[in-house]
């Protein structure tokens, strides 16, 4: 272990800076303590100075601190310590494949699905489903009654509830019988 001595006479305007430096101790400059007050203690006469403050001597150091790193070409990833593997979260993509790999794939199911209950309900009940749909979007208040009424009737909630947490179900549909 490397120790070293401090064999410099404490002279009265020392004293007073190292008072000075305590003084102006808090959290945010706490970690430049040492390196000041060594400074005082140490420094080179045309360094030190009567009216350094500790504050002013942290804001230099982290400073030259962030033009060092600007200087370096290196990249330093900070761990937090809890795992022994670095993820870079601006580098994971948040977007989700799955669901969406999932909703082209049910696509033709739920187009299929849907196309069969509307023929079933116009033969059935005398009733465009596709019609009171797009009608329902668009605010008609009949129209999202009756829709309602037939939906609860068919036991069609699950369903429609699925048709319509996707655009692309609509859309695809839209494709076939037009808005």
């Amino acid at each position: 272990m490397f120790t070293f001595s401090l064999n410099t006479i404490n002279s009265a305007d020392k004293v007073k800076q190292v008072v000075k430096l305590i003084q102006d101790l808090n959290q945010y400059n706490s970690e430049s303590l040492t390196d000041a007050y060594l400074n005082i203690m140490v420094g080179d006469r045309k360094d030190s100075d009567s009216d350094i403050t500790l504050e002013g001597f942290h804001n230099a150091k982290v400073r030259n601190q962030e033009a060092d790193k600007a200087k370096s070409k290196e990249i330093t990833l900070e761990d937090n310590g809890e795992s022994d593997y670095i993820t870079d979260t601006n580098l994971v993509d948040s977007y989700d494949f799955e669901k969406e790999i999932m909703l082209k794939v049910d696509l033709s199911y739920f187009v299929e699905t849907f196309l069969d209950i509307r023929e079933h309900v116009f033969f059935e009940h005398g009733f465009d489903l596709w019609r009171l749909f797009v009608l329902s979007c668009k605010g008609d208040k009949a129209a999202q009654s009756k829709l309602r009424i037939l939906i609860d009737n068919l036991n069609l909630k699950d369903f429609f509830w699925n048709f319509c947490s996707s655009l692309s179900y609509k859309k695809a549909v839209e494709e076939i019988l037009g808005s």
